[in-house]
């Protein structure tokens, strides 16, 4: 996320696009969700926007202009 952030590649709030952070969520499903939602409503939701994320070449990791490789 600080890579994404330090390209310019997020809100001013530090947020990436939602089809980027759908394909950084669904990756990371196993260890971050949110609290009050239903795990099973949330995958549903992340599935969709994760595969159209990838189809538009969005990643989980993301290496930066400085070449440096980080997991978001």
């Amino acid at each position: 996320m600080f890579g994404l952030a330090a390209d310019g590649k997020t809100n001013r709030k530090g947020m990436p696009g939602p089809l980027r952070l759908a394909v950084i969520a669904n990756h990371h499903f196993d260890v971050v969700r949110l609290p009050a939602i239903p795990h099973a409503l949330q995958k549903a939701a992340l599935v969709p926007g994760a595969l159209l994320g990838r189809a538009l070449g969005y990643a989980a990791t993301y290496e930066g202009v400085g070449g440096i490789t980080a997991t978001a």
